[in-house]
């Protein structure tokens, strides 16, 4: 059996460029809305202080609020391919944390899936089946090239299926 080299899968910094860009977009709408005269400004009570408008701070904190979610999905997952095993980690930023290891002999299935944004900047999602599951039991979401890894992946289960028909065939 030849050793390949363990691949690992994670989610592309590509995958968060619309996320970005409507956060940015928002925010210049805050400022935008925010900076205007007081016939146009967005403007709030503060209790005994009488009524205080929202200005660049509000704006700068929203901004950071918002790019902080594209910037943890990033990090949220990763997804590696053995000899043997797929092995999926997501949760790694949240309260619960996930581990799924397959054996690719019990992969029944392989799926990409691409909206109009994600076939643009050619991220996708992957989806991978086993026969224990009635939906997909990994989902490798934002992967860049995800019909490369797909591809990858798909070998590696054929790989693994026609090494299993040679041991049979040699215990027989």
């Amino acid at each position: 059996m030849i050793k390949t080299k363990q691949v690992r899968v994670k989610r592309s910094w590509i995958s968060v460029i619309p996320y970005v860009l409507l956060v940015f977009a928002v925010a210049y709408l805050i400022y935008s809305f925010t900076s205007r005269s007081d016939a146009y400004g967005l403007e709030i009570p503060v209790g005994f202080l009488g009524i205080a408008e929202l200005t660049l701070p509000v704006w700068l904190l929203f901004l950071i609020v918002g790019l902080a979610r594209p910037l943890m999905l990033m990090r949220d997952s990763c997804h590696y391919m053995s000899d043997h095993h797929l092995r999926s980690t997501t949760g790694m930023m949240s309260l619960r944390r996930e581990q799924v290891n397959i054996p690719f002999e019990d992969i029944l299935g392989v799926r990409v899936s691409q909206g109009i944004l994600e076939r643009i900047f050619n991220t996708g999602t992957i989806l991978v089946w086993t026969a224990f599951a009635d939906r997909p039991e990994v989902k490798m979401k934002g992967i860049f090239r995800p019909q490369h890894y797909a591809d990858m992946l798909s070998a590696r289960i054929d790989d693994a299926l026609v090494n299993r028909g040679q041991m049979r065939k040699a215990k027989h």
